[in-house]
């Protein structure tokens, strides 16, 4: 989604970074109020609100439905007591798999033209004699899908793949256009276009693959605890044959070394200052030759 947004409003020196989605239904102020149930409702991380909407068939009516939304989300920024009207943008975007009845004047359109078919409308409150945007905090980009007529060999931009992908959504396949950018999209959309038999083998295999995903997380880290637990007391158990072994080779070689100050003629006292030795010990190895 923030591909997609980025892409389409051409945000290239303030791009959206983060979204964050929120509960699709808007109640209205009262109980009466018609509830708004959005498609998908996020608001970015400057705190612009993003209405993306989906129509398959023609609707009477539908920009005037945008509209409504539109009013929903900026109303529903109200605050309670003084407010000075000030309200994070509005930006409603969508998608259509028809084509709109009345088409609107080139000069409404934000350059999103293509060989002269005005397949994506950005609507925006202008100044009639000027054309210049007379309020920037409410957008609307209304999409016919079906104008769009760029085959795969003519799509240059994110945006052209985009909306050739919404076109072909249901029999397109990874193979069908070399875009390393989109294999997360496609592969939703090779799981969207699953036979209800295959679906339900997918999700049997994927349930398998999350189960002994959790049992080879849980046995690696019950391993990684026995490991650290039978490490320690090898570690331990190699440390004392490795202390004894070392401790006996010291015994030897001071051993040694007093038969020799002894063969020397050294006296018991003399031998123990030299070895660090108590003369007990001396003597008993004196006694022993």
């Amino acid at each position: 989604m923030i591909d997609f947004l980025n892409d389409l409003l051409q945000k290239t020196n303030n791009p959206i970074i983060d979204l964050s989605y929120k509960n699709p239904e808007l109640l209205g102020k009262t109980k009466k109020d018609r509830k708004s149930i959005f498609d998908v409702y996020c608001t970015a991380q400057d705190g612009s609100h993003f209405i993306v909407e989906l129509q398959r068939a023609k609707q009477d009516f539908f920009k005037q439905r945008a509209l409504y939304y539109a009013s929903q989300v900026i109303v529903s920024q109200a605050q309670k007591g003084k407010w000075d009207y000030h309200f994070s943008p509005v930006v409603i975007v969508c998608i259509l798999d028809f084509e709109f009845d009345d088409n609107l004047p080139q000069n409404f359109n934000n350059n999103l033209v293509v060989n002269n078919e005005n397949y994506i409308s950005h609507v925006q409150l202008i100044e009639n004699k000027s054309k210049s945007v007379f309020c920037s905090d409410l957008e609307f980009y209304y999409i016919e899908i079906p104008k769009f007529l760029k085959l795969a060999p003519e799509l240059k931009t994110n945006l052209d793949y985009w909306l050739f992908y919404f076109k072909n959504m249901e029999n397109l396949t990874k193979n069908a256009v070399q875009n390393t950018k989109f294999e997360r999209f496609l592969d939703e959309c090779e799981i969207a276009n699953l036979s209800t038999k295959e679906r339900q083998k997918y999700d049997e295999s994927l349930k398998i693959y999350r189960d002994w995903y959790a049992f080879e997380q849980t046995f690696l880290k019950q391993g990684e605890k026995t490991g650290i637990e039978k490490g320690e007391k090898i570690g331990i158990e190699k440390g004392e044959k490795i202390g004894i072994e070392k401790g006996e080779n010291i015994g030897i070689k001071i051993t040694l070394q007093i038969i020799q100050l002894i063969k020397e003629g050294k006296t018991d006292e003399e031998i123990s200052e030299i070895t660090g030795k108590s003369i007990e010990t001396v003597k008993n190895i004196r006694d022993s030759l």
